[in-house]
């Protein structure tokens, strides 16, 4: 007994630290998180008309071709439903797939362009099976990738301000591209490489989804304003300065994001001390028990009156 007491003492006297989980960490039995099922099962069904289209086009038939059209999206919808039936869905995890997906599907575009394939069936069916592949890929790999949200977001950021950047450095320097071949091997490198180049520096990218979202505007914003001053300092012999108007998105770009990365530190609420009284946390301690004045109103005559009370719960929520 005369232990038991000793260890609840040291217990309440000891103050509590909070750390913040990621949804994955919570068990689903203590709350079943399914926050990312909405955006999983908009992107499937938006593509599953395409990814079914693309695979039953190897069909010679017609009737059996305008199939996928009408089997994707509904796949695309209830497969989700029925996989995750009763299973956390983490906004993470959904990205995570989405991203994989997509990635794939920019993969499939281009890779038949490296050897300037004609068939048409290829040509359609490539970006959809890679799509279908990058989706099974990402699936098989978000287990080992403990990533979150803000870092999800930042592959696909990655993979698209890495094209962009890419191909726009290229204008820069005046290195054309003279044939579909090499506009396709320059893309899947920069695409690929700025998503590696996202997931190498995750660490750096662990910060809340909403600010990565809004330091995408930012660089959207940026590529339009660098556009606009392009035209602005190029007047109507813009057109036929290509590397001035590339020389100025990019700029626009890159000032945009880093512009909206430092504007936006306050969006991490997650990060903020426990002291911080504009912080969004809420952190608890435990005090000894230690004697303390109580006021109140005695309700018979309306007048204040103290009494003494025992301090047991302290803290800041």
């Amino acid at each position: 007994m005369r232990t038991l007491c000793l260890t609840l003492a040291m217990l309440v006297a000891l103050p509590a630290f909070a750390k913040p989980l990621q949804p994955r960490d919570v068990p689903p039995e203590v709350f079943l998180d399914r926050s990312g099922m909405p955006e999983l099962v908009l992107q499937n069904t938006l593509l599953g008309g395409y990814i079914g289209g693309s695979l039953t086009l190897l069909f010679d038939d017609p009737v059996r071709q305008a199939s996928g059209i009408i089997l994707g999206p509904l796949l695309g919808f209830g497969l989700p439903f029925l996989l995750k039936h009763e299973k956390p869905v983490h906004v993470a995890e959904a990205g995570f797939y989405n991203f994989a997906e997509l990635l794939g599907l920019f993969n499939g575009a281009l890779l038949p362009q490296l050897w300037e394939e004609k068939n048409d069936k290829v040509l359609v069916g490539m970006p959809g099976a890679l799509a279908l592949a990058g989706l099974g890929a990402g699936i098989a790999l978000y287990p080992s990738t403990p990533l979150t949200p803000g870092q999800v977001s930042a592959l696909g950021s990655g993979m698209i301000f890495g094209t962009a950047t890419g191909w726009l450095a290229l204008a820069v320097a005046d290195i054309k591209l003279e044939n579909s071949q090499a506009f396709a091997a320059a893309g899947l490198l920069f695409a690929n490489g700025g998503a590696l180049a996202a997931y190498l520096a995750r660490d750096f990218f662990d910060i809340n989804r909403s600010r990565m979202i809004a330091v995408d505007f930012g660089g959207y914003l940026g590529a339009g304003v660098g556009l606009g001053l392009s035209f602005l300092i190029g007047g109507e012999n813009t057109t036929e300065q290509p590397q001035l108007i590339a020389a100025s998105v990019l700029a626009g770009i890159h000032a945009g994001l880093a512009t909206t990365y430092y504007l936006t530190g306050d969006m991490d609420d997650y990060k903020r001390s426990s002291n911080d009284k504009g912080s969004t946390l809420s952190s608890v301690t435990f005090n000894s028990p230690a004697p303390t004045v109580v006021t109140s109103v005695d309700p018979s005559n309306g007048k204040r009156v103290m009494g003494w009370g025992l301090n047991l719960l302290n803290g800041t929520w």
